[in-house]
């Protein structure tokens, strides 16, 4: 029984550090967006570019790992 609540405990971080990931990035993409509207920087344009591409591929990642995982393990019921 100890194992499945420590299980449970590593899941709920995980999808806690997956959250703030995302949040993160769509926060800098806002910023990079603004900062490089504003004032013209080739870095920061790059930089939104950058983000804004990390706001679509990490969740397709995650997702894909997770589809992945579900189709590797057997369905222990």
């Amino acid at each position: 029984m100890a194992y499945s609540k420590k299980v449970e405990k590593i899941r709920r971080m995980t999808a806690l550090v997956a959250v703030v990931i995302l949040i993160l990035c769509a926060v800098l993409t806002l910023v990079f967006a603004l900062i490089s509207y504003f004032t013209g920087s080739e870095f920061f344009a790059s930089a939104w570019k950058a983000s804004a591409w990390a706001m679509i591929f990490i969740p397709l990642i995650i997702y894909a790992m997770l589809i992945i995982h579900k189709v590797t393990t057997k369905n222990h019921e």
